[in-house]
């Protein structure tokens, strides 16, 4: 996907920090925040998607969110996810990258948000020529070395119409 010109790139449950550094070098002219509501994390916002989402004062300037593994399926997990749509202004890609295994289910999770304008635009099997987060490289690794294809990650992209 192209870089964002100008504009926030939110990356979700961040960790080590070093996917976010990825979008950063990216894009250079674009704001870029890691946050994961884990205190042991590297990144310096520790809260979670509804807090983050809550205080954020400029919604409007999210063009891009990335969730790379990140549960959205468990109850309080979609929650986050929910609130976290209805507060993105429309036009907003949500990058989503998760193991073919939980495909359906992170559909089916989308598909709950339909009514706040999310629409899934595509979704690919990872492959190494793409940006993605160590742990994405992982599994990709073991999938591919295993012939294990539901370990597989798969990239979803979606937007809030």
């Amino acid at each position: 996907m192209a870089p964002v010109k100008r504009g926030v790139i939110v990356d979700v449950g961040s960790g080590r920090g070093e996917f976010t550094s990825q979008l950063k070098r990216r894009n250079p002219n674009s704001r870029v925040i890691g946050i994961d509501r884990d205190p042991s994390s590297k990144t310096r916002i520790k809260m979670s998607t509804v807090e983050f989402f809550s205080r954020l004062k400029n919604p409007e300037r999210v063009k891009k969110v990335w969730l790379n593994h990140v549960d959205i399926i468990s109850r309080e997990a979609f929650q986050e996810f929910e609130h976290m749509v209805k507060t993105i202004p429309s036009g907003t890609h949500i990058m989503l990258t998760v193991r073919r295994e939980r495909l359906q289910q992170v559909k089916h999770a989308l598909t709950a948000c339909s009514k706040y304008g999310i629409k899934i635009n595509s979704e690919q099997e990872y492959n190494p020529k793409m940006i993605g987060s160590e742990t994405t490289k992982k599994f990709y690794e073991e999938a591919h070395s295993s012939g294990n294809t539901q370990k597989m990650p798969i990239r979803i992209v979606a937007v809030k119409m």
